[in-house]
Protein backbone atom coordinates (compact mmCIF):
# COMPACT_ATOMS: atom_id res chain seq x y z
CA UNK A 1 0.00 0.00 0.00
CA UNK A 2 1.35 3.38 -0.93
CA UNK A 3 2.15 5.95 1.76
CA UNK A 4 0.79 8.87 -0.01
CA UNK A 5 -2.61 9.82 -1.71
CA UNK A 6 -2.43 11.41 -4.57
CA UNK A 7 -4.31 14.55 -5.70
CA UNK A 8 -5.32 16.74 -8.60
CA UNK A 9 -1.85 18.68 -9.85
CA UNK A 10 -2.15 22.11 -8.09
CA UNK A 11 0.58 25.19 -8.83
CA UNK A 12 2.55 26.05 -5.30
CA UNK A 13 5.69 28.81 -4.75
CA UNK A 14 8.33 27.41 -3.89
CA UNK A 15 10.35 30.91 -3.15
CA UNK A 16 9.13 34.15 -4.14
CA UNK A 17 10.12 33.67 -7.93
CA UNK A 18 9.46 29.84 -8.29
CA UNK A 19 6.64 27.73 -8.54
CA UNK A 20 6.45 23.63 -8.60
CA UNK A 21 3.56 21.15 -9.17
CA UNK A 22 2.86 18.76 -6.82
CA UNK A 23 -0.03 15.95 -7.22
CA UNK A 24 0.67 14.14 -3.96
CA UNK A 25 0.17 14.15 -0.24
CA UNK A 26 1.66 12.35 2.55
CA UNK A 27 1.04 12.39 6.04
CA UNK A 28 2.32 11.12 9.67
CA UNK A 29 -0.18 11.16 12.98
CA UNK A 30 2.09 11.05 15.65
CA UNK A 31 1.43 10.68 19.50
CA UNK A 32 -2.08 9.24 19.37
CA UNK A 33 -3.15 7.90 22.36
CA UNK A 34 -6.41 5.71 22.87
CA UNK A 35 -9.45 7.87 23.41
CA UNK A 36 -7.24 10.94 22.60
CA UNK A 37 -10.13 14.04 21.67
CA UNK A 38 -7.19 15.02 18.62
CA UNK A 39 -4.15 14.28 17.26
CA UNK A 40 -1.28 16.44 15.52
CA UNK A 41 -0.90 15.43 11.64
CA UNK A 42 1.92 16.33 9.71
CA UNK A 43 1.30 16.48 5.92
CA UNK A 44 3.86 16.96 3.13
CA UNK A 45 2.96 17.62 -0.38
CA UNK A 46 4.76 15.45 -3.33
CA UNK A 47 5.39 15.95 -6.81
CA UNK A 48 5.04 12.12 -8.11
CA UNK A 49 6.74 10.71 -10.85
CA UNK A 50 5.44 6.99 -11.95
CA UNK A 51 5.60 5.43 -8.04
CA UNK A 52 8.27 7.30 -6.88
CA UNK A 53 7.87 10.68 -4.61
CA UNK A 54 9.78 13.74 -4.83
CA UNK A 55 11.63 14.99 -1.79
CA UNK A 56 9.01 17.22 0.51
CA UNK A 57 8.03 20.35 -1.33
CA UNK A 58 5.88 21.91 1.28
CA UNK A 59 4.99 20.60 4.71
CA UNK A 60 2.21 21.84 7.57
CA UNK A 61 0.26 20.25 10.66
CA UNK A 62 -3.44 19.89 10.88
CA UNK A 63 -5.15 18.34 13.99
CA UNK A 64 -7.34 15.51 13.55
CA UNK A 65 -10.48 15.73 15.56
CA UNK A 66 -12.30 13.00 17.26
CA UNK A 67 -14.53 12.17 15.05
CA UNK A 68 -12.21 11.53 11.92
CA UNK A 69 -9.74 9.85 14.62
CA UNK A 70 -13.17 7.32 16.13
CA UNK A 71 -13.88 6.81 11.84
CA UNK A 72 -10.40 6.05 10.96
CA UNK A 73 -10.48 2.14 10.08
CA UNK A 74 -9.06 2.87 6.82
CA UNK A 75 -6.74 5.70 5.80
CA UNK A 76 -8.47 7.13 3.36
CA UNK A 77 -10.23 8.63 6.14
CA UNK A 78 -7.32 10.88 6.83
CA UNK A 79 -7.20 11.09 3.21
CA UNK A 80 -10.61 12.86 2.67
CA UNK A 81 -10.46 15.50 6.11
CA UNK A 82 -7.41 16.43 4.37
CA UNK A 83 -8.72 17.19 1.14
CA UNK A 84 -11.38 19.10 3.55
CA UNK A 85 -8.88 21.60 4.96
CA UNK A 86 -7.90 23.37 0.90
CA UNK A 87 -10.75 22.78 -1.99
CA UNK A 88 -7.65 22.87 -4.06
CA UNK A 89 -6.87 19.40 -2.90
CA UNK A 90 -9.27 17.26 -4.91
CA UNK A 91 -8.40 13.22 -4.52
CA UNK A 92 -7.72 11.30 -7.51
Amino acid sequence: MANYFEIEPITVSTSPFETTTVNAISWTVSSYSRHSSAADCLCIMHTLSGNVLSVPIYSWRISLPNDVLSRWLDDSVVDDYICTTDRRFIKR
